[in-house]
């Protein structure tokens, strides 16, 4: 029941995360979306400006056109203004032909722009996701898988402990019962049960005592280690040396004394080997893992 409470906790966790995800996903391609709106939009309104400008100066080509045709008719009555008229007549055109093929020009651009920049989004297109929220949903399902991991362990020792607990207590009672119907006679047998008495009970108390060292060295641990950070495990390579596993930011590494970090479980079962917090030293510098300094 204790398992399938913990899978069923940690599909829930799944699922909320995987949610989460996709909500991110949807409020960026909606931001993308909005993006291209208002670009759109921008675009339209600079060929709406395009297209202004270039009616403009085609109502100026028309307004120089009408002025030069009334100035050579009322020019054609004078013999001596004839050459002038003429002159003036040529610059005009030139300048009218000028003004033509700059209009020419501004409307080619606007047709462009308007081919280029009016082109509505296309809402069917395929949603390509930031790597980046593919990267943090990776790393968050390890970190809950890990996480999820070390529950299910913490829940599997407990269990383990809880039954040997009871064994030795079943034993120990067990002695007492065949003590008290075969009576106390100081024989061999009282002997025998005697010994296997003070096995038991010693067995219960050294797990009591280790149970209580492994509790105290969990607190330590949490209480006079740091968590690593990004910048720890990328010098070490995001690699633990005890486990040979990769590290992740879940706050299952610790970083030591001497600056080498490791799994949190990792260094328990450092500190448990070494009996003390005091005598633990690192598995790489062989420096005291509380200050960083020599044994020796």
């Amino acid at each position: 029941h204790i398992h399938v409470s913990l899978d069923q906790t940690h599909e829930q966790q799944v699922q909320q995360l995987e949610e989460e995800i996709l909500q991110r996903h949807q409020r960026a391609r909606e931001e993308a979306e909005a993006r291209s709106m208002q670009q759109h939009a921008a675009a339209r309104r600079q060929t709406n400006e395009d297209v202004d400008e270039a009616r403009q100066w085609e109502q100026a080509a028309a307004e120089g056109m009408t002025a030069t045709t009334s100035n050579r008719d009322d020019d054609d009555d004078g013999d001596m203004d004839d050459d002038e008229s003429s002159h003036g007549d040529n610059s005009v055109t030139g300048v009218t032909a000028r003004q033509q093929q700059e209009q020419q020009q501004r409307r080619q651009r606007a047709t462009a722009t308007a081919t280029t920049r009016t082109t509505p989004p296309s809402t069917s297109s395929t949603y390509i996701p930031d790597p980046s929220l593919t990267t943090d949903l990776e790393q968050q399902l390890e970190a809950m898988e890990l996480s999820h991991q070390y529950k299910r362990v913490a829940v599997l020792e407990r269990i383990l402990f809880w039954l040997e607990l009871l064994q030795h207590a079943v034993t120990i009672a067990h002695f007492c019962h065949v003590w008290k119907l075969h009576s106390l006679q100081f024989t061999l047998i009282d002997g025998v049960l005697l010994i296997h008495l003070h096995s038991a009970f010693s067995a219960a108390m050294k797990k009591i005592a280790e149970r209580r060292n492994y509790l105290r060295i969990a607190r330590d641990l949490d209480g006079l280690f740091e968590d690593a950070n990004d910048v720890d495990m990328r010098k070490a390579g995001d690699l633990c040396c005890i486990c040979l596993g990769s590290m992740t930011t879940s706050g299952s590494v610790k970083k030591v004394g001497c600056g080498h970090v490791y799994h949190t479980h990792c260094l328990r079962e450092v500190v448990e080997r070494a009996r003390s917090m005091e005598t633990a030293q690192c598995p790489l510098c062989r420096a005291r893992v509380l200050d960083g300094s020599s044994p020796n």
